[in-house]
């Protein structure tokens, strides 16, 4: 029936899983035409939008995703990240907090956040938000990672390679 809204989009989410993006997208299209209210399907079709790099369609379904679902942090957490990609690191970082809000224990939230912190300079409020993002995962590596080259940028080696040194023995082909 292909005009069945649940197994398109699933199906489509079943082209992302294989890495057929192009698919995925026309899948979730023609899901949208069906249900235009769905939050799910806009985030999914922005993902695919993602991963080949268009950023600009990506940040659209995102923006509608969030707009449908004022609380789904999911939304505003592709949102932050595709506006980091597109260097705009003042609303990532917007979008983060609003994530962050409605998931307080988001610990990827709080690791991007970081990242787009640290593009604005702010390297206290960009600690910060690694050092959260440790304590709700103790175990990622990338969040480690991350305050490594914090303070790599900042000239302070003795702490950078402590921080690398924990990603390694997290994840040791980090």
């Amino acid at each position: 029936n292909p005009d069945f809204f649940e197994p398109l989009h699933f199906l489509g989410i079943l082209k992302i899983q294989k890495n057929d993006f192009q698919s995925a997208i026309k899948l979730f299209s023609q899901a949208i035409k069906l249900n235009p209210r769905n939050e799910y399907v806009y985030l999914n079709r922005g993902l695919a939008l993602f991963k080949i790099e268009i950023f600009s369609d990506a940040l659209k379904d995102f923006q509608t995703s969030s707009q449908l679902s004022p609380r789904y942090p999911e939304a505003y957490f592709n949102l932050a990240n595709t506006y980091q990609e597109l260097s705009d690191y003042k609303n990532a970082v917007i979008n983060y907090d609003k994530a962050i809000s409605f998931s307080p224990e988001y610990a990827e939230a709080f690791n991007n956040r970081g990242n787009a912190l640290q593009e604005l300079g702010l390297h206290d409020d960009a600690l910060l938000s690694y050092k959260k993002a440790l304590e709700i995962a103790p175990t990622y590596a990338e969040a480690y990672f991350n305050c490594g080259t914090l303070f790599q940028s900042l000239k302070d080696f003795k702490s950078a390679i402590k921080y690398f040194d924990q990603a390694i023995s997290l994840q040791p082909d980090f």
